[in-house]
């Protein structure tokens, strides 16, 4: 009987109190794993049934993060039920471990979910622009995020030495010198955070001149820009979550506020993840939803696979401005003799972006649309016992 009333002691210190922002954490982590999840889920089903080339190494980076991320928000309930959101003075001491802990991971669990999301998206850009110096500027961009998610995990790990002082308040008490100043640990998280910060505003900024140089209608350019600028929403969400690590170094009630930290901290990879899939959604809706989205797509039988080329070649196969990629430019000529020469012309269009544009040589199309065309000529021959096949032209 004692063993029982002890773990209904147990469960009742880890319940969620009122008055606390404990609820807003759970509030804020099962919508955003649902919507994620749905999203990701949408992008993986385009590219599996509804894009030529299937799964990528953008989609498979960016449903890592997506995995990483709803560890990282349920590693925030954990957080909250332990007592995260509640006032440092109402938390039980047999709790402070446990919740030690889960901080710990939400922290490492941030770092590996927005790494491989900014790579996803960083992996995308190579296939919008493949010049030389945008080629470089990514790769840049690519190292500077390894190199500074790579630090910073393991420095969050070497912060006490052993780790397990980290967790552990009162092994800290006693062995301060195994574990980072206060101070010195602030400076490290306001660096970091401003590095975050510059980083993902280079990274939404980035394709925009890629965009603009491309010889499309200015009403698709418009809304490429307007797509990506919805990324600029996670940057603000960074500015946020960087404004409570500044907020937090000075005040002594560290766990009401760390709910509103720990909030934004999933919401800024939520967010990131969410813009870095709709690109995918002007498929779905053109497959399913054709008169909603205002073509003649899905008139068909069968699904259209729409074209994504996924060799890193930097071209886009898109259909001709305002037309239907299903139908086919046919013209007959007839020379005297009627159904016997037919020739079918189909058109289609690449953007391409190789280095170098006037040179006559296989590289020529480039920054702009190339048209090509297949003409196919069916000839017949007319049966030899009628007057007009021995004139074929009739005359």
């Amino acid at each position: 009987m004692a063993p029982i009333v002890e773990h209904i002691h147990r469960w009742h210190a880890r319940a969620i109190q009122h008055g606390t922002k404990q609820l807003s954490m759970f509030a804020v982590a099962i919508p955003f794993i649902i919507v994620t999840s749905i999203v990701v889920g949408v992008r993986l089903h385009a590219r599996v049934f509804l894009v030529e080339g299937g799964v990528g190494l953008d989609d498979a980076l960016m449903f890592a993060g997506a995995v990483f991320n709803i560890g990282l928000s349920i590693a925030n309930m954990i957080c909250a039920w332990y007592g995260a959101g509640a006032h440092a003075i109402d938390i039980k001491p047999e709790n402070l471990v446990p919740l030690l802990k889960a901080n710990l991971a939400t922290r490492l669990l941030y770092l590996i979910a927005l790494c491989l999301v900014k790579f996803s998206i960083l992996v995308f850009y190579l296939r919008l622009d493949h010049r030389k110096v945008t080629k470089w500027v990514i790769y840049f961009l690519m190292f500077t995020v390894a190199g500074l998610s790579i630090a910073t995990f393991f420095i969050l790990l070497l912060i006490c030495n052993p780790t397990s002082l980290y967790w552990n308040p009162v092994a800290q008490a006693l062995h301060p010198e195994k574990c980072w100043s206060t101070s010195k640990q602030q400076t490290f998280y306001n660096a970091h955070g401003i590095l975050n910060i510059v980083q993902d505003a280079a990274i939404y900024v980035l394709p925009m001149p890629m965009l603009w140089r491309l010889q499309v209608p200015r009403r698709q350019k418009l809304a490429l820009v307007a797509l990506l600028s919805f990324g600029l929403i996670s940057v603000a969400a960074g500015c946020v979550r960087f404004y409570y690590v500044l907020f937090l170094a000075s005040e002594a009630d560290l766990w009401w506020y760390m709910a509103d930290s720990l909030n934004w901290c999933s919401i800024e990879i939520h967010v990131a993840i969410i813009c870095g899939c709709a690109s995918t959604f002007k498929i779905v809706l053109r497959t399913y939803l054709p008169r909603l989205w205002g073509s003649s797509m899905g008139s068909s039988a069968e699904t259209p696979r729409h074209q994504y080329n996924q060799s890193h070649s930097g071209q886009f196969a898109m259909q001709p401005y305002g037309t239907n990629a299903s139908k086919k430019s046919t013209s007959n000529r007839k020379y005297g003799l009627s159904d016997l020469t037919t020739l079918g012309n189909d058109s289609e269009e690449h953007i391409v972006t190789s280095p170098n544009q006037n040179t006559g040589s296989s590289e020529e199309w480039n920054n702009g649309i190339k048209m090509s065309k297949d003409i196919t000529v069916q000839v017949t021959e007319a049966p030899l016992d009628t007057p007009k096949s021995r004139n074929p032209r009739g005359w």
